[in-house]
This record gives structure tokens, sequence and C-alpha cells, in this order.
């Protein structure tokens, strides 16, 4: 906004001649002036002088991530949330059919106990009767 009033007063008060974009030129400027007296000063890391042949390499950190790829990695987040979720649903039925194929199982077992003792059963009374 600064800018724009900035470049207004120029063109439309000091080539224009309009006094009142001339005030608003004045007062945009004088802004501008006290934003550079209480600009943030430069911090020095590391200062030292360099020797014939030496150079000097500057690296920033890694640059932050766009916009593309903070969806695409809120979208890859979101997707194996989803695919958790999903996994954990099918080991929970999965232990469920397990539990009832177990208990299955165990009575199919005891009816095989019981059809045993009933044949060791009647295969001792034909021996007593006989």
């Amino acid at each position: 906004m600064l800018g724009y009033l900035r470049a207004r007063a120029m063109s439309s008060g000091f080539l224009g001649g309009s006094r009142m974009w001339i005030g608003i030129g004045f007062f945009v400027w004088t802004i501008k002036f006290f934003q550079w007296l209480v600009r943030a000063e430069t911090e020095v890391i590391y200062r030292e002088p360099l020797g014939a042949g030496q150079s000097v390499t500057i690296h920033h950190g890694h640059a932050p991530p766009t916009k593309r790829q903070r969806k695409k990695a809120a979208k890859q987040l979101k997707a194996d949330a989803r695919q958790s979720k999903k996994s954990s649903r099918s080991l929970k039925r999965q232990a469920q059919r397990d539990a009832e194929q177990a208990e299955k199982d165990a009575i199919r077992a005891q009816k095989l106990a019981k059809q045993a003792a009933r044949k060791a059963r009647r295969a001792g009374e034909r021996a007593e009767a006989a």
C-alpha cells in the first residue's frame, strides 16, 4: 500500500503539481524513513580476512516447503492415516475370525472326545457281554 501511495504521490504530486498528493507523499516518505531508522541490524556470524586463493561459500538452510509441497505432504499424511486405520480394522476383524475359529475348533474337539469316550464305553460293554 505504501508503495502505491509513494508512486502515486510522485506522479500526481511532484510531477503533476497536486498539493494533496505532495502532502500524502511527504507523509508516506516520513513513514518509510522511520521504518528505515528502526530496522533490525544484521548479525555478524563469522569474520576473518581471506588469504590469497581462498573463497567464501554461503549456504542457507533448507528452503521452507512450497504450498504445493505442503499440500502434498498433508495429502500423504491423510492417506497414511486412512491406511493405518483400515489396516487396524482389518487386524481386528482377523483377530475376531481367529477367535471364532478357535472356539469352533474347541467345540469340535469336545465332540470328538465325547464320541471317542462313547465308542470306548460301547467297546467295553461289548467285551463284557461276550
